[in-house]
Order: C-alpha cells, then structure tokens, then sequence
C-alpha cells in the first residue's frame, strides 16, 4: 500500500500537496478499503480518471495494484 501510494505520488504530486491532513488521511484509508474489498481495478479506474496519465504511469500503476493483490494473496497461504 506504501508503495502505492509513493507512486501515485510520483505520478501527480499535486494530488496530495493541495489536501490538508484530514483530506490526505481520508484518501488513504478509501484507498486501503477499496484494497481490502478487492476493488482495485476501482483504484485504477479512480485516479485515471482523475489525473492524467500517459500509457506509460498507467501500465505501472496497474501492474502495482495488481502486484499488490499477488502479494496479499501469497500471504493468505
């Protein structure tokens, strides 16, 4: 989820620099739930709709949020 979020970051920094703590603290808890709710493919759909990504950021952050999900379906094992 950190590195998730370090990469959104890196991606748009300005998505969180313009938020107040509240509003930052807000943002990552909806994004942990949609993460445990296995709606990521939401995640994706969130913040490409949201900022604009080139083919490049987008296919890294869909292989992110999916090497999340391998990685929390390895630790169930």
């Amino acid at each position: 989820m950190v590195n998730l979020i370090k990469a959104l970051y890196e991606i748009e920094p300005k998505l969180f620099s313009s938020l107040n703590t509240d509003q930052k603290k807000t943002i990552v808890r909806l994004i942990d739930l949609l993460m445990r709710s296995n709606l990521r493919d939401e995640i994706f759909e969130m913040f490409n709709g949201m900022i604009e990504l080139e083919t490049e950021e987008q296919d890294e952050l869909l292989q992110l949020i999916k090497g999340l999900e391998l990685t929390e379906k390895l630790s169930m094992i």
